[in-house]
């Protein structure tokens, strides 16, 4: 069959799109879905060189119902840099069905050695074994174990930024959202990269521009993660954070998706709705750019979206250069 986009798709991006291809994966069923988790297990793997002025430990995190999770925390050990005491915690992507907290591991080695701030890479357990609230609880408690332990991180509990990719986007808006009712422990920024926002993206009633979500993360592959993970729950904030009634009082956000992402509209929709809120709200919009588009590190577009996410967070925690 041929491709409604794959002309539109930037030249330097196009070999993701082929090698996902050759993979031929789906997410149809608990088979499906094994088998795809297989995949990305094998291709989330912990760089072998470190910056020499990163420390980075795998640590793990006991959650509310006495489990564990696994967390990768990464410290710039210049002790006269200036940004140390800046924190980011990270929710990494996956459907809400899989993905592993390595799998970002060359962006967070390059954001702590360049800018110095402390990031912690959280895990959270996957629908369909363990659907909502139980990932969106798993990340309350990654941040909080943060918080609780930012003295000894020399960490600023009012420095401390949030961020998500993908479905991880949608589990930190979801914090955001669940701690507009609970004021401890205080999100300084939030910054989304490409969230998973809508529950109805992807549906009959709801499938728009046919050139959004050829590639990577589709309508299909949408519906089967949302699915997975509402079990059946309605689609009310902060489950599904589209639905959110009010945005009044979310801290200041950043967004950033490609031109040929499936969840482009859903993004502009949620960053209309931030703005009318007053919330403090930068949008950045790459041309060209597919879902999962910075796995190619040397493209143009990952290029700016490191420049523009380094640049939000400089501004909002105030960091030095």
């Amino acid at each position: 069959m041929s491709s409604k986009s794959l002309h539109l798709v930037a030249n330097d991006l196009k070999p993701l799109v082929t090698s996902i291809k050759e993979m031929d994966l789906k997410l149809e069923n608990q088979l499906t879905l094994n088998a795809y988790r297989d995949v990305v297990k094998s291709l989330s793997v912990l760089q072998q060189q470190v910056p020499n002025n990163v420390t980075r430990n795998e640590i793990i995190i006991t959650l509310r119902d006495g489990s564990q999770s696994k967390a990768i925390l990464y410290k710039n050990n210049d002790p006269n840099h200036a940004n140390t005491s800046a924190g980011l915690v990270h929710i990494h992507g996956g459907g809400l069905v899989m993905g592993l907290p390595e799998s970002n591991d060359s962006r967070h080695l390059n954001l702590c050695s360049k800018l110095g701030i402390t990031i912690l890479a959280i895990s959270y357990r996957k629908a369909p074994e363990y659907p909502y609230p139980t990932p969106l609880n798993d990340c309350k408690d990654g941040f909080d174990w943060f918080h609780a332990n930012a003295e000894s991180l020399k960490v600023n509990v009012n420095r401390i930024a949030l961020s998500g990719d993908s479905a991880g986007g949608c589990l930190a808006a979801a914090l955001s959202q669940l701690k507009l009712n609970d004021k401890t422990n205080k999100i300084a920024h939030l910054l989304l990269l490409y969230p998973m926002l809508d529950a109805s993206t992807g549906t009959e009633a709801n499938k728009k521009d046919p050139l959004l979500g050829e590639f990577i993360w589709t309508a299909e592959m949408n519906q089967f993660g949302w699915s997975a993970y509402l079990n059946g729950q309605p689609h009310t904030s902060p489950a599904v954070p589209a639905s959110l009634k009010s945005y009044t009082g979310l801290p200041s956000c950043w967004i950033g998706v490609g031109t040929l992402d499936l969840f482009l509209d859903e993004n502009i929709e949620y960053a209309r709705k931030l703005i009318k809120a007053g919330v403090k709200t930068e949008f950045d919009i790459y041309p060209a750019a597919i879902h999962g588009f910075p796995k190619i590190e040397q493209a143009q577009s990952t290029i700016d979206f490191i420049h523009d996410f380094s640049n939000s967070l400089i501004k909002a925690l105030k960091l030095t250069q």
